[in-house]
């Protein structure tokens, strides 16, 4: 799972990422997902295998606590480079907010009006 080129996997994908100023990888894998935000398409990949599995493998996700953890022990956002509690220059709410989508999607929560 990669999102900005430097990953490990990425390496499938070099001549597509050549345009970019950075780093990049050059190992390759078996199978790539690329996303927006890696953590994002590890929820997808999750609420696929959760399909196959019959389970929401999405009810326990909890990012908030994961960020503060990391948070409080200094990491730093992978965008910005400062230590706040945001996913790759995005507000973590924008996170949990794809994995309830993802969660209505797979039928796994129940879709509101207005959602």
């Amino acid at each position: 799972i990669g999102d900005g080129g430097n990953e490990i996997g990425m390496g499938n994908i070099t001549q597509a990422l050549s345009g970019l100023d950075i780093p990049l990888s050059v190992t390759p894998c078996d199978e790539l997902l690329v996303a927006d935000v890696s953590n994002w398409g590890a929820y997808g990949l999750m609420a696929l295998l959760g399909i196959w599995a019959g389970r929401d493998l999405l009810a326990d996700i909890s990012p908030m606590e994961v960020i503060n953890y990391l948070s409080l022990r200094g990491s730093v956002d992978g965008v910005t480079g400062e230590n706040t509690l945001t996913e790759d220059g995005m507000e973590a709410r924008v996170g949990l907010d794809i994995i309830r989508q993802l969660r209505i999607l797979t039928g796994t929560l129940a879709h509101r009006p207005g959602d």
